[in-house]
């Protein structure tokens, strides 16, 4: 994404939130949860878009290495691994982070619990395994109603 896209994402992020946002009833839960926590993603990563691009203004010209670029997953991709860039890859511990949440929880914690949830999304929608003793779209649901409050 080119910082002049981020840019026009991040403009027209108020608008895709209140349209979202109206059309949670027929989305329901589980979908809402997901594309609120995908705009999530994407407006972390513009924000990320425009940050290096405001370093790399300020900053004086680097002299070049020489050196490809480093592989991402689609590369390693033949192998088998997933066509996440290898900058988008975070370590998780699932099982961990279910119980910071429960925790977090009870100890009246709601940022912390909504930030292991929204992980924990993440997690499942990448293909993680299930740390919860239930099905993906029932964690999914109990998670998205953890993350995202519904009104």
């Amino acid at each position: 994404m080119s910082p002049q896209t981020a840019q026009a994402f991040l403009e027209g992020l108020p608008r895709m939130r209140a349209t979202l946002q109206d059309s949670r009833h027929v989305l329901g839960p589980v979908a809402y949860a997901r594309h609120m926590h995908e705009l999530d993603a994407d407006e972390r990563d513009a924000k990320a878009i425009l940050r290096r691009a405001r370093l790399k203004a300020s900053s004086p010209e680097q002299p070049s290495t020489d050196k490809p670029p480093a592989p991402s997953a689609a590369v390693e991709g033949a192998g088998g691994v997933r066509s996440i860039p290898l900058h988008r890859r975070t370590p998780m511990d699932p099982k961990a982070a279910w119980k910071e949440l429960t925790d977090a929880l009870a100890a009246g914690d709601h940022a912390t619990a909504q930030e292991r949830a929204a992980a924990l999304i993440d997690w499942l929608g990448k293909g993680g395994f299930n740390p919860i003793n239930c099905s993906n779209s029932g964690a999914v649901a109990l998670l998205g109603f953890i993350a995202y409050e519904l009104e």
